[in-house]
């Protein structure tokens, strides 16, 4: 990865916009996410924080790049390390009683 190709990320994001504004006005009228309506109070500054969003995700991911061709068990370390941070895991006992 290179700074490079920081434009990417934002070209699909823009590409998609595009898309679901598309969609909504010539196909099924609505919006299939809700915050990318440009209609809704504040639409416009949900879609500055959105692409503030993605550059900082690309940003994280050009540093583990990095940090994983500096060292590679480090890296490794670093991108298990926050993949756990983000997802939960629970025993199946702890769903009992609760509709799926």
């Amino acid at each position: 990865m290179t700074l490079g190709m920081v434009a990417f990320p934002l070209l699909f994001g823009l590409v998609y916009i595009g898309f679901a504004n598309a969609y909504a006005v010539l196909g099924g009228g609505i919006y299939l996410y809700d915050f990318l309506d440009p209609r809704l109070r504040g639409g416009p500054a949900i879609h500055a924080i959105l692409f503030v969003v993605i550059c900082a995700f690309y940003f994280l991911a050009l540093a583990l790049d990095a940090l994983a061709e500096w060292n590679v068990l480090v890296g490794v370390v670093a991108v298990a390390a926050g993949s756990y941070s983000i997802i939960t895991l629970r025993t199946p006992s702890e769903f009992r009683g609760q509709p799926p």
